[in-house]
């Protein structure tokens, strides 16, 4: 009896579900005819594509969804006949112009196609061509480039070289030299938007130089790269279900270049609707006064456009400031009441804010010298690209302190003249800062307000 129960036992631990490392086959890997959809993404803070490990579960379930493209396998013969019989039967071209090869080179061309080709043992590149004055230009490398050899399981590492050269006529000739390595460096699950896979983690490292030479040029153009490659590859699902690109030029630090998941057709997202709104530093000014407008629309002001106008139209803008800037600084040269307006727009649409009768200017106190020789109140403004802050208070020192909106101080300067001040802020990232001066005799507030760096 005991010997039934512990095979009974044993059938039962074989049939229950293990989890395993999968396997990737030329099945799993884009054919002819595929049409195989991607998104675009803008990764989260935190996010370290390089962890990995056996059993491993990754989550990229919160990526930011951008846009999305296609990769379109076609063979090469439907693309260009002449080509098809270069490259030999069995080849795909998948159409890469937004990532050609010599856009660096400001060579200017119409299609530029991979040419790949796959059996049960590997799955290469064998070159590229492109579209030319209407003419096909191939380049097949002399030593293929293999993207994977198969079928890929845990632990494999391989590496190989490919080259490659083609000319046009006799005065333009281009040469690529490459070296890919490979290293399956984890598997487990993935999560992405688009869902959770069983996969295989793959790392690539791909080191390439374009060298391009001229006849009237002794020495070629080289251009190297080093692109170093995540990929999370699932069974059945042709592309990677998930990647990650750096990119390295010369001796350069690592560039990040992106994120992209295998996944469905999503709405393309809208840039959010402008809503305009402002308010300005006083609302009663003496004539040639200025006057700081501080522009609260949304969503910001790196997305949106403005147009200010002022009725009746007797005003001047101060300070390099114009009536498309995001906050102008306005002097009014005639006595009344004015009412302002604030259009702003983006590509999704317009909206616009009036406030009637919103600013009464007098001249009470008799002619003034233009904004630049008023000693009375501190004009604090940026510049248009948002790099400087500047400050005018003629006759005035002091000291300056600038602050984020969580009350972090991220700037400050003590004893200055604020007759021509100008503090260096191109390094501060786009929000709200709240500047504080003050008086240098007796520390006490002379003025603080708000800017917006675009």
């Amino acid at each position: 009896m005991k010997t039934i129960l512990l095979s009974l036992g044993l059938l039962l631990m074989g049939l229950a579900p293990l989890k395993a490392q999968i396997t990737i086959t030329q099945a799993d890997l884009p054919a002819v005819n595929d049409t195989l959809r991607y998104s675009m993404a803008e990764p989260l803070s935190g996010y370290d594509f390089q962890q990995t490990g056996e059993d491993f579960f990754w989550d990229f379930s919160e990526l930011n969804f951008q846009s999305q493209g296609l990769e379109d396998y076609r063979s090469v013969s439907s693309v260009n006949f002449l080509m098809g019989i270069y490259f030999g039967s069995g080849t795909m071209a998948l159409n890469m112009t937004d990532m050609l090869p010599l856009d660096e080179f400001d060579v200017d061309v119409e299609d530029f196609y991979a040419v790949y080709h796959k059996n049960a043992q590997q799955y290469t590149q064998d070159g590229f061509f492109f579209i030319f004055s209407g003419l096909p230009v191939p380049l097949k490398y002399n030593q293929k480039d293999f993207v994977y050899n198969l079928p890929l399981a845990m632990s494999d590492t391989d590496s190989t070289a490919f080259s490659g050269t083609l000319s046009l006529g006799d005065t333009v000739h281009f040469q690529r030299n490459g070296y890919r390595i490979n290293e399956v460096d984890g598997w487990g699950m993935v999560q992405t938007p688009y869902g959770e896979f069983e996969c295989l983690r793959v790392k690539t490292t791909l080191y390439e130089s374009d060298s391009l030479y001229w006849a009237s040029f002794p020495q070629p153009v080289v251009l190297e790269r080093t692109t170093m490659q995540y990929k999370w590859l699932a069974q059945g699902e042709k592309i990677p279900v998930m990647e990650a690109n750096y990119m390295q030029f010369g001796d350069e630090n690592e560039v990040f270049m992106g994120v992209r998941y295998r996944d469905i057709y999503r709405e393309p997202q809208q840039t959010e609707a402008p809503v305009a709104d402002f308010i300005a530093g006083i609302t009663e000014a003496q004539i040639n006064e200025a006057v700081t407008f501080s522009n609260l629309s949304t969503p910001g002001h790196d997305i949106n456009t403005y147009l200010w106008t002022f009725e009746p139209n007797d005003v001047e803008f101060l300070f390099q400031t114009n009536a498309t800037s995001p906050e102008p600084i306005v002097g009014f040269t005639q006595p009344g009441t004015y009412s302002v307006t604030l259009h702003a727009h983006n590509e999704t649409a317009s909206d616009t804010l009036h406030k009637q009768d919103y600013i009464a200017v007098s001249d009470d106190s008799g002619p003034v010298g233009i904004v630049e020789n008023n000693t009375e109140k501190p004009v604090v403004f940026l510049t248009p690209d948002g790099s400087q802050l500047n400050i005018r208070h003629t006759g005035q020192s002091g000291s300056i302190s600038i602050t984020d909106m969580h009350g972090r101080e991220v700037y400050s300067a003590d004893r200055v003249s604020f007759d021509s001040f100008a503090a260096d802020i191109s390094s501060f990232s786009s929000g709200v800062y709240i500047v504080t001066l003050y008086n240098g005799e007796n520390s006490s507030h002379l003025i603080q307000t708000k800017i917006v760096k675009p």
